[in-house]
């Protein structure tokens, strides 16, 4: 009698895994003022209209997560810091929100829904409205 080699059902559960491990989805929405974020999934106002996104690294390449952890990073010290710029910025991401109406002090206060709205803009080719930005490309 011939024997399976040992390694071959650790790879088939390897790959059963991968196929059966749900992805991580992000929502993005066009109007963040009134977004709410539930955990685990987001939960957007009914009427906003929404973009899914199944990673950041389908927006720019692989280093979109990256991107944004390191602009995190070097923002707020990963919400260490949440005001900058004299208080004209505040969040995670030091969002300007006198110059972005539509980003309520609450998103800009939250992780996640600053997180997708940067992403966004970064998606749009806004990423130079943050000094960080072009250091953060650099370095990834």
């Amino acid at each position: 009698m011939s024997k399976l080699p040992t390694k071959l059902p650790v790879l088939v559960i390897f790959i059963l895994l991968i196929i059966l491990t749900p992805r991580q989805a992000t929502y993005i929405a066009d109007d963040f003022s009134q977004t709410q974020i539930v955990s685990g999934n987001t939960l957007l106002a009914p009427s906003m209209p929404v973009l899914l996104f199944t990673s950041y690294g389908s927006l720019i390449g692989d280093n979109m997560v990256d991107l944004l952890d390191c602009m995190w990073e070097k923002e707020s010290s990963r919400g260490k810091n949440m005001i900058g710029d004299l208080g004209l910025a505040i969040g995670h991401y030091q969002i300007h929100i006198s110059k972005h109406p539509e980003v309520s002090e609450w998103c800009a206060m939250d992780y996640e829904c600053s997180k997708s709205w940067t992403a966004r803009q970064i998606k749009e080719g806004n990423g130079g409205w943050w000094t960080t930005y072009k250091i953060c490309l650099k370095v990834n």
